[in-house]
């Protein structure tokens, strides 16, 4: 064969740009015009619920529920890392039974399955890693490996077959419960938030808690236009600048009568409380230090007051943990996808798995995911002492206290025959 030819023919094997856009366009309507299932259905419809909250949430802020969402996130997150990922799926470590289904329990809050569900879907993972096998392999793309295959259930069984690689977890009833019941226990999260009304966590911002704001005509009457502009950014950037004690010139408004069009002078204070019936001397109330920063505060307060009326009803009040929720599958999916994309490789494996270093952090320890590949059962992914591991932190504290046992580290010959040389 000359060279010609050679040359001709792999020019022909060679896909052309548009080759590759059509094949762009067929792969994404094999997933949208699929015959999608229930489950299918169940989830898109539940994802889609989840981030519609977290962006409302600005219109809904307030401190404390910013420190209610950083605790569900912590609490939700560890508990897919240090139970759902390394001790259920790995065994990395094992402790008592009450804590294991403790901290399965807390995982299962993150809204991320079910134990079974999880921990089979992570096991064929790693054992069809980046192969036409594996569930959310990033041949597939980018965008199906972190998040559209959660969508897809008949592709799952089509490549790995039924969950029968978790029987170990199926064995026991505390697991099996989970299965069956995993949608109470979300819905059963909402309304305690729910009864617990008074306190900002049920909603990304206003409750039913005192809310104490002066307000003033300098600026124009609050409306949903400027909703955004006048709210976000001073809720988020200085929320009390400004603000001192005074015991003057108060007015209670009803919070019913609120609309685009309420105003009142620079000196008058809006204030709602909890318990009107409250003793004069609780009642708190701010003012304005100086009139230059009045338009900044004006807005702001209406919207406060806007937002308080919306919480009170009873169709927009339940808007909790979208935020941290949205966060937790978001940077879960991220080690599926962008971990196996982007980043640096320090051991050889046989996939391309990736440690990424600043979302170490978010993460609790899961993006350094090159070095997870490598020693999959290893209690502890951040192997060097800088390299952030929070999961591992926790492992390591409860194995202190007797809590934890038999935990696996790599051994110094495992890390030379995996090292690459450089």
């Amino acid at each position: 064969m000359s060279v010609t030819s050679t040359v001709e023919e792999n020019h022909r094997k060679k896909p052309s740009s548009s080759e590759k856009e059509a094949e762009k366009r067929r792969q994404r309507w094999a997933f949208w015009g699929r015959k999608w299932r229930r489950l299918d259905y169940f989830k898109l419809t539940a994802s889609l619920f989840v981030h519609s909250m977290a962006l409302l949430a600005p219109f809904y802020f307030s401190w404390s529920a910013l420190w209610v969402t950083f605790l569900f996130y912590t609490i939700g997150g560890l508990g897919i890392t240090v139970s759902y990922h390394r001790n259920l799926a790995h065994r990395s470590f094992k402790v008592p039974k009450w804590l294991e289904y403790l901290l399965a329990y807390c995982a299962l809050l993150a809204i991320q399955g079910d134990p079974i569900d999880w921990v089979s879907t992570h096991r064929y993972h790693h054992q069809f890693t980046d192969s036409e096998r594996d569930p959310h392999s990033p041949k597939e793309g980018f965008w199906f490996s972190h998040l559209l295959w959660i969508y897809d259930s008949a592709y799952l069984v089509s490549k790995c077959g039924r969950r029968t690689n978790v029987d170990d977890l199926k064995k026991q009833w505390f697991y099996r419960f989970l299965q069956k019941t995993v949608m109470f226990h979300i819905l059963g999260l909402g309304l305690i938030l729910f009864y617990l009304g008074g306190m900002s966590f049920v909603t990304w911002g206003m409750t039913d808690l005192a809310v104490e704001e002066t307000v003033s005509t300098a600026g124009p009457a609050c409306s949903l236009k400027n909703l955004v502009t006048s709210f976000v950014a001073p809720s988020i950037l200085c929320p009390t600048v400004g603000a001192s004690s005074a015991e003057t010139n108060t007015e209670f408004i009803d919070i019913s009568n609120i609309n685009d069009n309420t105003k009142a002078t620079f000196s008058q204070t809006v204030e709602k409380e909890k318990h009107r019936d409250a003793p004069l001397d609780r009642r708190r109330s701010v003012s304005l230090r100086t009139p230059s920063l009045s338009p900044f505060f004006y807005e702001y307060a209406l919207t406060h007051l806007r937002l308080l009326k919306l919480a009170e009803d009873p169709a927009t009040r339940p808007v909790f943990k979208g935020v941290g929720a949205a966060l937790e599958v978001h940077v879960t999916c991220l080690i599926n996808s962008l971990c196996h994309v982007w980043g640096t490789r320090t051991w050889k494996t046989n996939d391309t798995s990736r440690n990424v270093w600043w979302l170490s952090v978010f993460s609790f320890g899961e993006s350094w995911h090159n070095n997870h590949h490598a020693f999959e059962s290893s209690a502890r992914q951040g192997l060097e002492w800088w390299q952030i591991d929070l999961s591992w932190y926790i492992v390591r504290s409860l194995e202190i206290v007797g809590l934890a046992y038999d935990v696996k580290l790599p051994t110094e010959s495992q890390r030379r025959r995996m090292a690459i040389v450089r």
